[in-house]
């Protein structure tokens, strides 16, 4: 069994891979992923590692598996910081695949969680420019 100091060597290791490009790394980092989400770990551990996670898929183009991973893990309605985030990743999936009335949803959860965040107001600018809602583009702005 997996200790949780274990955990989080195994958690910050696959972190640091998923931040590189090389699909090699992206799959050492997936690997770690999943050895933390089966080991006896912290709540807190296995949410990131979960977003890391889906973020890794997106990277590797396995999109439809993060998107699946992001609906359906159990991340903690009390942290909407974190909340805005997951919602911000399954917008960067759905304008990957076109999906902007998607991505417009999901910016605008995200904005929900986390009113202040200009990254979002950007973003949900973008998916309106490409919406042809130019008008709303600029006032989000």
């Amino acid at each position: 069994s997996i200790t949780e100091d274990s955990c989080v060597m195994l958690y910050i290791q696959g972190g640091e891979l998923h931040l590189n490009f090389e699909i090699d790394s992206l799959n050492k980092a997936l690997t770690l992923f999943d050895r933390v989400l089966s080991g006896n770990c912290s709540n807190d551990i296995k949410n990131y590692c979960l977003y890391n996670k889906a973020q890794t898929l997106g990277k590797l183009n396995r999109n439809k598996e993060a998107l699946i991973l992001l609906n359906e893990s159990n991340y903690p309605e009390s942290d909407s910081s974190f909340l805005s985030y997951i919602n911000q990743e399954k917008y960067y999936i759905h304008r990957y695949r076109n999906q902007n009335k998607k991505a417009l949803k999901d910016i605008n959860r995200a904005l929900s969680l986390n009113p202040k965040d200009d990254e979002f107001h950007y973003r949900k600018a973008d998916v309106l420019y490409d919406l042809e809602k130019y008008n709303d583009a600029l006032i989000e702005i």
